[in-house]
């Protein structure tokens, strides 16, 4: 739902978006179809390779495979990798993606949302170390506070934003004004 809510409010051309739900694998390709039908950018689940570009949104594929951000050249693009099981790590792993970010955080923003446990915190701690942005959820909007309570309480994010708010805070972040921005 917080998902839908956020990308309900992003513009045809929105900053590329990659996204880890911990959600089974099986369902993700339904709910990327689902999103893409109903939404103003291009939703869908990771194949690998593709260009970060304007108005796409990518999932993570889930099973036992991780998204991951993978320079090429100046040109940013999706990888898929083997899962690694390191400390019980989720998967699709939030830590394995942010962490694969670090060489342009200070091109990245990092966003965590409702969600159990705290896959995601200490990757988004790293890309604020190194100039990205960071967002997590406030709590009165999440139906699990654990990934973004503790990223709030570690310092990971930098400040907490309603959901009803996130969607025009996370455009501001990246230079853009909402929905009916064009740019």
């Amino acid at each position: 739902v917080a998902l839908e809510e956020i990308l309900a409010d992003f513009p045809r051309d929105c900053p590329p978006t990659l996204i880890v739900q911990h959600m089974p694998a099986r369902y993700l390709q339904r709910f990327a179809a689902r999103l893409d039908a109903r939404l103003r950018p291009t939703v869908r689940v990771a194949k690998g390779g593709e260009p970060l570009m304007p108005g796409l949104v990518l999932f993570a594929p889930g099973g036992d495979v991780d998204l991951v951000h993978w320079q090429d050249g100046t040109n940013g693009r999706t990888r898929l990798l083997a899962h690694r099981d390191e400390d019980g790590a989720h998967c699709p792993s939030v830590d394995r993606l942010f962490l694969s970010a670090l060489p342009v955080a200070d091109h990245v923003l990092a966003v965590l949302l409702t969600g159990m446990g705290r896959d995601g915190v200490a990757g988004m701690a790293a890309l604020r170390s190194r100039g990205a942005a960071t967002l997590a959820q406030d709590q009165d909007g999440c139906t699990v506070f654990g990934m973004p309570g503790a990223a709030l309480a570690g310092g990971a994010a930098a400040r907490a934003v309603p959901l009803g708010q996130m969607a025009g805070a996370i455009l501001a972040a990246c230079g853009r004004n909402g929905p009916g921005d064009t740019q």
